[in-house]
Parts: C-alpha cells; structure tokens; sequence
C-alpha cells in the first residue's frame, strides 16, 4: 500500500510558507506582495496597526529589505485549521553588520484562491531591531 500523501490543505500552507520565506530571502518585495490577498490585513505586532492590503504589505516588504540582509527563513507547521505556524529567521541586521535571528508565530486565514487574507504575527528578536513597520 502506497504512503497516504499529505493533507492537500497542509500541502498548501507547507507551499504558501515556502513562497513566503524564498521572497524574503530574495528580497521579493512583489513576490511578497502576490501571496496576500488584494484586502489582506497583516499584523506584524499584537500592538501595531495592521497593515491593509498588498500595496502596504509590499511597502513593508521594501523595509525589510533595507532593514535585513542575508535572510534564512524556516518554519514548522503546528495546525491547518486554523493554520498556524512557527517561524524563524536569521539575518544581518545592515545598520550595524549584527546577526540577528527571530523566533516567532503565524495565525493565518487564506481565500479561495489561496492567497493570505490575514496574517498575525507574534516574534522577538535576537537582539532586537532598531526598527519597527
């Protein structure tokens, strides 16, 4: 008998992370942009604002890239329904030439189309950056 294949909603967060995690390790800003949904709300802190749709998602995307240099990102998928995430990331924050590395969490919610139509976000950094979105 031949193994089970995976959850094909599993397949698809499992590939949304991994579109997620290329872009910004290439600096993607548009990929970036093109996993969210046109709406999408992105909350990068429980105390934050969120941003609102793809063209602030996109501008965040154009911080990060200011922000961070040689990104690796990883992450380990803990539910598909809800979908949530845990993440992590190392880079070189470029203000100061600092390794920096991340740990932190997703709650997502997608649409029919399978772009992100909410994403909320918790992590701390090690040592924390000198900026903020």
């Amino acid at each position: 008998m031949a193994p089970s294949s995976p959850d094909p909603s599993a397949r698809m967060l499992a590939s949304w992370l991994e579109a997620y995690g290329r872009a910004w390790e290439t600096n993607d800003g548009p990929g970036f942009a093109a996993l969210f949904a046109d709406d999408a709300l992105y909350s990068e802190s429980p105390f934050a604002e969120p941003m609102v749709g793809t063209d602030a998602i996109a501008a965040y995307a154009g911080m990060m890239e200011q922000h961070q240099g040689g990104v690796s990102f990883h992450f380990e998928i803990v539910s598909v329904d809800p979908p949530v995430a845990l993440f992590g990331a190392s880079y070189r924050n470029t203000a100061n030439d600092e390794p920096t590395r991340l740990e932190g969490v997703f709650l997502l919610s997608f649409d029919e189309e399978g772009r992100c139509s909410s994403l909320r976000e918790w992590w701390h950094a090690d040592p924390a950056p000198a900026f903020r979105a």
